[in-house]
């Protein structure tokens, strides 16, 4: 996680500087907390930290920072973190041998009713990967 921790500290700063995008709001937060916000949705935000820690919280309670310990979750933030900063597409993991296909998406990453595809914010269960690990499942 140490290189994951320099490409965070590097995306910070850029961000805090307002050279990215910041389309949550949360220039000031990320200064304060040293955090790299990755991901979000109604609920609250994921963040990266420094270490390489996925960090999360409730929009409500910004400063209630819970650190996020599930694999299937912390491995989907890393792919949403490539999705908005390319530099983070080299941590996004590669398919183990005994990962299984995804059976929200059929393996392809996207959700699908209706044989369309689903808005692209919308996001399968797997994370855009296709694949899970063993006694993972949808929510």
């Amino acid at each position: 996680m140490r290189r994951l921790g320099a490409s965070v500290a590097t995306l910070v700063d850029r961000f805090v500087a307002g050279e990215l995008t910041d389309p949550w709001n949360l220039r000031s937060w990320s200064a304060k907390h040293r955090a790299l916000p990755v991901s979000a949705d109604m609920g609250g935000c994921f963040a990266i930290t420094l270490t390489g820690t996925l960090v999360s919280f409730a929009w409500d309670s910004d400063s209630d920072i819970r650190v996020e310990t599930d694999s299937r979750t912390v491995r989907i933030m890393i792919v949403q973190a490539a999705r908005r900063y390319p530099e983070f597409a080299k941590f996004v993991p590669v398919r183990p041998d005994d990962a299984l296909v995804c059976r929200s998406c059929g393996g392809t990453g996207r959700i699908h009713i209706d044989g369309q595809p689903v808005p692209e914010g919308i996001m399968c269960s797997c994370g855009g990967l296709g694949w899970i690990r063993e006694g993972e499942e949808a929510p």
